[in-house]
C-alpha cells in the first residue's frame, strides 16, 4: 500500500499493493493549513533571508532582475516547510491507523478526487478499503487503482463519518 499525502512534490512512484491512497486528494492536508499561513507571514525570517541571499548571488551572475530573485527565493523558503508538512502527514496517518478501535481511514475507489467529493463513487456501490495498517489486498483490482478519503486537521485525523464526502 502506498499513501500519497502530497502528490505534487514528494512521494513514492511505486505501489506495494495494486491500489493507492490519496488522503484529501493527495494535495493540501488540513493539518498543514496553519503551517502555510505561518510560513507566508514569516517571509522576512532569517531562513528566508539566507535563501534570498543565496539565490541572489546565483541569479546576479546570470543577470536576472532583483525583484525576480526576491520572489523566487521567498517562494522556495516559504514552500519548503509547507510541502514537507503535507508530505510528512503519511507517517502520522499510518500511526493513527494502527488503533482501529479509535480510527478508521475508510477510502473509496474513484477515478478522481473531484468525483469522490461530488458523490460519484458512493461507498455502498464502490470498492472500499481502509488506508494504513488494516489495508487489504483486493483480488482482481486494476493496477494503480486510486482510493480517496478525507481527513481532519486534528488527531486522530480520521473522520468519524468514514468515507462519506461532505
Amino acid at each position: 500500500m502506498v499513501k500519497y499525502p502530497n502528490r505534487e512534490s514528494y512521494g513514492i512512484l511505486r505501489s506495494a499493493w495494486r491500489h493507492r491512497f490519496y488522503p484529501n486528494g493527495g494535495a493540501k492536508q488540513p493539518q498543514c493549513e496553519s503551517v502555510e499561513e505561518e510560513s507566508s507571514r514569516r517571509s522576512d525570517s532569517k531562513a528566508s533571508h539566507q535563501t534570498t541571499q543565496t539565490v541572489a548571488l546565483l541569479w546576479a551572475k546570470s543577470g536576472h532582475p532583483h525583484w525576480a530573485v526576491n520572489y523566487i527565493a521567498s517562494f522556495i523558503s516559504d514552500s519548503s516547510e509547507y510541502l514537507s508538512c503535507n508530505h510528512g502527514a503519511a507517517p502520522y496517518f499510518f500511526l493513527q491507523s494502527i488503533n482501529t478501535a479509535k480510527c478508521l481511514f475508510r477510502s473509496v475507489q474513484c477515478p478522481s478526487y473531484d468525483d469522490f467529493l461530488d458523490g460519484q463513487c458512493p461507498p455502498d456501490s464502490s470498492t472500499t478499503d481502509l488506508m494504513g495498517l488494516p489495508a487489504q489486498k483486493i483480488p482482481g483490482l486494476v493496477p494503480k487503482s486510486r482510493f480517496y478519503l478525507r481527513t481532519m486537521a486534528d488527531l486522530p485525523y480520521c473522520l468519524q463519518d468514514g468515507d462519506e464526502p461532505a
